[in-house]
Protein backbone atom coordinates (compact mmCIF):
# COMPACT_ATOMS: atom_id res chain seq x y z
CA UNK A 1 0.00 0.00 0.00
CA UNK A 2 1.12 3.68 -0.72
CA UNK A 3 -0.77 6.73 -0.03
CA UNK A 4 0.78 9.92 -0.59
CA UNK A 5 -0.52 13.71 -0.23
CA UNK A 6 1.96 17.06 0.65
CA UNK A 7 1.69 16.14 4.26
CA UNK A 8 1.83 12.61 4.61
CA UNK A 9 3.06 9.27 3.16
CA UNK A 10 0.74 5.71 4.32
CA UNK A 11 2.71 2.72 3.69
CA UNK A 12 3.00 -0.60 4.77
CA UNK A 13 5.09 -1.71 7.72
CA UNK A 14 8.58 -2.43 7.10
CA UNK A 15 10.69 -5.32 9.30
CA UNK A 16 12.42 -2.34 10.75
CA UNK A 17 10.01 -0.08 11.98
CA UNK A 18 9.58 -1.44 15.20
CA UNK A 19 13.36 -0.57 15.79
CA UNK A 20 12.13 3.41 14.98
CA UNK A 21 8.33 2.69 16.64
CA UNK A 22 10.21 2.03 20.14
CA UNK A 23 13.09 4.44 19.73
CA UNK A 24 10.29 7.13 19.27
CA UNK A 25 7.80 5.50 21.76
CA UNK A 26 11.04 5.52 24.38
CA UNK A 27 10.15 9.23 25.95
CA UNK A 28 6.06 8.04 26.69
CA UNK A 29 4.79 10.46 23.91
CA UNK A 30 3.04 7.48 21.93
CA UNK A 31 1.25 5.68 25.43
CA UNK A 32 -2.15 7.60 23.92
CA UNK A 33 -1.78 5.22 20.85
CA UNK A 34 -0.35 2.16 22.42
CA UNK A 35 3.06 2.54 22.04
CA UNK A 36 4.31 2.40 25.56
CA UNK A 37 8.38 2.84 27.11
CA UNK A 38 8.35 -1.17 27.00
CA UNK A 39 7.10 -1.22 23.72
CA UNK A 40 10.63 -2.94 22.72
CA UNK A 41 9.68 -6.12 24.37
CA UNK A 42 6.49 -6.68 21.74
CA UNK A 43 7.35 -4.53 18.74
CA UNK A 44 9.17 -7.09 16.51
CA UNK A 45 6.17 -9.64 17.21
CA UNK A 46 3.59 -6.98 16.53
CA UNK A 47 5.34 -5.52 13.47
CA UNK A 48 5.44 -9.65 11.86
CA UNK A 49 1.73 -10.13 12.58
CA UNK A 50 0.93 -6.52 11.10
CA UNK A 51 2.62 -7.32 7.56
CA UNK A 52 1.20 -10.85 7.74
CA UNK A 53 -2.25 -9.08 8.06
CA UNK A 54 -1.46 -6.61 5.37
CA UNK A 55 0.17 -9.26 3.09
CA UNK A 56 -3.41 -11.86 3.60
CA UNK A 57 -1.27 -14.69 5.18
CA UNK A 58 -2.59 -14.31 7.90
CA UNK A 59 -6.37 -13.81 8.88
CA UNK A 60 -8.11 -11.24 11.25
CA UNK A 61 -10.24 -12.67 13.83
CA UNK A 62 -12.54 -10.24 15.02
CA UNK A 63 -10.85 -7.05 12.98
CA UNK A 64 -13.20 -5.02 11.55
CA UNK A 65 -12.38 -3.22 8.71
CA UNK A 66 -14.41 -0.06 7.81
Amino acid sequence: MWIETRRLVIRNLRTEDGRIFAEMAADGSLHDIGFGRDCSGWMEEWVAEAKGLASGDIKGEGIKCI
